[in-house]
């Protein structure tokens, strides 16, 4: 191929982006939304949904659209239910599977069909998926608890995290020094063990813009001097055993955090993301022959779905996509 992009084609490949929905509510709205934002030329793509029985509506707001065609299947067949959407690609060039929480940039699309069209020999092409929110890095640093038993590294705990008042505990990126999630007590309905140095993200949502008010709350076994930095700024506060909100500025240069940058095969055969919850900086940015690639986001050939097969309905949900 000596061209690139659809604006310099000829003719663009024919795509199909076929979005599986289960009770997807406004979110699958703003995917097919987004889909139609790509920079393609729209009679070049065709976005096809398949519906698994929704109950809440919105199969019935995507059948009123008019500009996707909806498939409907009488029950959850869980992710295999794309099979009803692969399953007649005569014509189509290239068939893009996208999550029906997924948000696609506009130019999303061309690079991907450039890279299948630059090698006969490849059978699919997969994104960098990144979390919808961008985040903005808190700094914690605090003295080190000795726990006799416990060959982690811990200063404190961390149980609460709100941005412009919103509860975004969920959505919080939780980085170097922060150990897993662990169940609460002493008013804690959950939280996470800090090193004495930790970095989290807090997300922005909703169209938030840095600095925005926020706050964490911190609890430590002792008393303790508790430094949280930000961009431009910071604080101290004495921590004990009792949670206390830390109020704090969401401030700094946003950035992203990678869901998945191509899957991953592990010893017992277990399917992982690979640069799950990694900062993106870029380590992620060049293509790279990967095991596997994510349903949620991926470009594919339809000659090589014709020889490896579509999938198994048997594997009704996560990593069923590592079968192919």
């Amino acid at each position: 191929m000596t061209q690139s992009g659809p604006g310099r084609r000829e003719a663009a490949p024919r795509v199909r982006a076929v979005v599986l929905n289960w009770n997807g509510g406004r979110h699958v709205l703003d995917a097919v939304d987004a889909l139609r934002r790509t920079d393609w030329p729209p009679d070049r793509l065709d976005v096809v949904v398949v519906d698994n029985a929704s109950s809440d509506g919105s199969d019935d707001a995507l059948a009123a659209r008019g500009d996707v065609e909806l498939r409907r299947s009488p029950t959850n067949a869980g992710f295999p239910a794309n099979n009803v959407g692969l399953a007649d690609l005569d014509g189509v060039d290239y068939v893009a599977l996208v999550n029906n929480d997924a948000f696609v940039e506009p130019g999303w699309l061309a690079p991907l069909v450039d890279a299948l069209e630059d090698d006969a020999g490849v059978g699919a092409a997969c994104p960098k998926l990144v979390f919808a929110p961008r985040f903005v890095e808190l700094a914690v640093r605090a003295p080190r608890h000795p726990a006799p038993g416990d060959p982690r590294e811990l200063a404190l705990r961390v149980s609460g995290v709100e941005v412009a008042g919103v509860d975004r505990w969920r959505h919080s990126w939780f980085g170097p020094g922060c150990h897993g999630q662990e169940a609460g007590g002493r008013g804690e309905e959950r939280f996470r063990w800090l090193a004495p140095e930790a970095r989290l993200g807090l997300p922005l949502w909703d169209g938030a813009q840095a600095p925005v008010a926020g706050r964490v709350r911190l609890a430590a076994p002792q008393p303790v001097t508790v430094a949280v930095r930000w961009a431009g700024g910071e604080t101290s506060v004495d921590v004990g055993p009792v949670p206390r909100w830390v109020e704090v500025c969401v401030a700094g240069e946003p950035f992203d955090v990678v869901q998945n940058a191509g899957s991953l095969l592990l010893e017992g055969g277990w399917g992982a993301d690979r640069g799950f919850l990694q900062r993106d900086d870029g380590r992620f940015d060049e293509p790279v022959d990967v095991w596997a690639w994510c349903g949620g986001g991926v470009l594919l050939r339809p000659a090589y779905l014709a020889d490896v097969g579509l999938f198994d309905e048997r594997f009704f949900l996560y990593y069923e996509d590592t079968d192919l």
